[in-house]
């Protein structure tokens, strides 16, 4: 077991750590922002939209095209596939009342199949993420990937970027029929691997109500993603800039 000291704040005796993925190990804004380019591009092709409406779909989806980031608001990778459907669906029926929900998740499922092949070109670790994952074995700490991403994706970007084996398991929402946020997917690895003082990482207040609504006693939350510090302050006490703020004691 380890203590760890956040910024002044300790969270002792901790035996296991459940990692997110994006915006905490991954880039998301290069990740997720090549996603909502493709759907919206075949948004348009399917529905033969104006293309003029590309940037605003994207907007709907969470991505600015000028910044090339995702809004801190979202929805993208802060909230479930249902809820970003149901947000672009918003705007989409503004201009096609009989387009459905069924209808961009069949477009999302097809780009996401064509998007596996591609993959690689646009995962980028991010800054101190393998060191800290490194101090963690170095410690006997067990590790768990929980995403809202599928699994084969998270297996995919974890193997090239040399970092698979730092986890004992990999859950992605393909394993749970309940969202990150509700706890149960933290609630079932806990309980399937019987870990005793659990933290997780994160970067959005998806990840602190996981914690919440789970057996995990305290979420550390990373302004590596979309959401800026002084928001994720809001959400949990434990907030840093970067992973490297976060110290590690025997």
């Amino acid at each position: 077991m380890v203590d760890i000291n956040c910024n002044g704040q300790f969270i002792k005796n901790i035996d296991a750590v459940i990692w997110d993925k994006d915006g905490t190990i991954i880039d998301a804004h290069i990740y997720w922002g090549e996603i909502i380019k493709r759907r919206v591009s075949k948004i348009i092709e399917v529905y033969n939209l104006n293309k003029n409406l590309y940037p605003e779909i994207c907007k709907s989806l969470g991505y600015d095209l000028i910044t090339k980031r995702l809004l801190p608001e979202g929805p993208i990778a802060l909230l479930s596939r249902n809820e970003v459907i149901e947000n672009v669906l918003k705007f989409l029926k503004t201009i096609c009342p009989d387009i459905t929900f069924d209808n961009i998740n069949e477009i999302f499922t097809a780009v996401h199949n064509n998007f596996k092949n591609d993959i690689l070109n646009y995962i980028e670790i991010i800054p101190f993420v393998k060191e800290t994952l490194e101090s963690f074995k170095e410690n006997n700490i067990t590790q768990i990937l929980l995403t809202s991403d599928t699994k084969e994706n998270a297996e995919i970007c974890l193997s090239h970027l040399g970092l698979k084996d730092y986890f004992t398991d990999i859950i992605g929402k393909n394993e749970s029929s309940y969202p990150k946020k509700s706890g149960k997917p933290a609630d079932y690895i806990i309980n399937k691997l019987n870990l005793k003082n659990t933290i997780c990482i994160g970067d959005a207040k998806m990840d602190a109500d996981m914690a919440k609504n789970s057996k995990i006693l305290e979420a550390i939350l990373v302004a590596s993603g979309q959401t800026p510090l002084n928001k994720l302050f809001e959400y949990s006490n434990y907030c840093i800039k970067n992973l490297n703020e976060l110290i590690i004691m025997r």
